[in-house]
C-alpha cells in the first residue's frame, strides 16, 4: 500500500503553539498502515526548531492527538 499522508491545518485554538519556538502547529494524518494515525508537528522546520517534524507518537483520533499535544510540557 502506498503511503498516504495528508497535512491538515488546525482550527483556531485547537493546538497550542510549539513549546520550543512558539510557531503554529499542524496535523498530519497518515493512512498508510493498517490503522490511520494522527500526528502533531511544529511547522517551523526551515528555521530548525528543536522539535520540528519529530513528533513520532501517533493517535487513532485527531482529538486525542490534539489533547496530548496541548498537555505536554517543554
Amino acid at each position: 500500500m502506498a503511503a498516504e499522508q495528508v497535512i491538515i491545518e488546525a482550527e483556531p485554538d485547537e493546538l497550542l503553539p510549539c513549546p520550543f519556538c512558539g510557531s503554529p502547529c499542524s496535523f498530519e494524518h497518515d493512512k498508510s498502515g493498517d490503522l490511520a494515525s494522527w500526528y502533531v508537528y511544529c511547522r517551523d522546520v526551515k528555521d530548525e526548531c528543536p522539535i520540528g517534524y519529530t513528533n513520532s507518537i501517533g493517535y487513532a483520533r485527531r482529538v486525542e492527538a490534539a489533547a496530548n499535544w496541548n498537555k505536554r510540557h517543554a
